[in-house]
């Protein structure tokens, strides 16, 4: 199973404002779901999943994996595990193809550090903030990626990378 990184972010490197507001495009929205819908599953951290319930951001066609420290009971298509490990390990019991790591920071930095990511694709917004939430956490390693593809959509930049193992 490939495990894929989808992250949209701001040309100077943030993926949200401190206060997790992110101000994309409706368009750049609907590239993030159709991005999930083809690999029919989403893996998030608890915290971006609150916020995906808050702006009703949760697609009832995918499975949405959500890492979270409590174990809640399965609603709908969504279920609950404790780790990025169990997360990837559920997502291949359920015959997926790919894995779709949709965030936060924290998630990321464990499945970087850990080497669990094989692609990462980054929809760059044009849009600078003045302090945000980074990609990943400055402790990961460094991680070599070679470049796959680029595409553009209007003034966003959609950059497809596989890391280097």
């Amino acid at each position: 199973m490939k495990t894929i990184l989808m992250m949209v972010m701001t040309v100077n490197g943030f993926i949200a404002r401190l206060n997790d507001e992110v101000p994309w495009s409706p368009e750049e929205f609907k590239r993030c779901a159709e991005f999930a819908r083809e690999a029919g599953n989403i893996i998030v951290g608890r915290k971006t999943y609150q916020i995906m319930k808050e702006t009703d951001d949760i697609d009832d066609e995918i499975l949405t994996i959500v890492i979270s420290r409590d174990v809640l009971e399965p609603h709908g298509n969504t279920v609950y595990v404790t780790s990025p490990t169990h997360a990837l390990a559920y997502a291949k019991d359920k015959g997926f193809a790919t894995a779709n790591i949709g965030g936060g920071t924290a998630l990321v930095t464990d499945l970087l550090t850990r080497g669990l990511i094989d692609e990462i694709v980054l929809d760059i917004e044009p849009i600078l903030f003045d302090r945000g939430l980074p990609l990943a956490q400055v402790s990961i390693p460094d991680i070599h990626l070679e470049h796959l593809s680029t595409q553009q959509f209007g003034d966003t930049v959609r950059l497809r990378y596989e890391v280097k193992k």
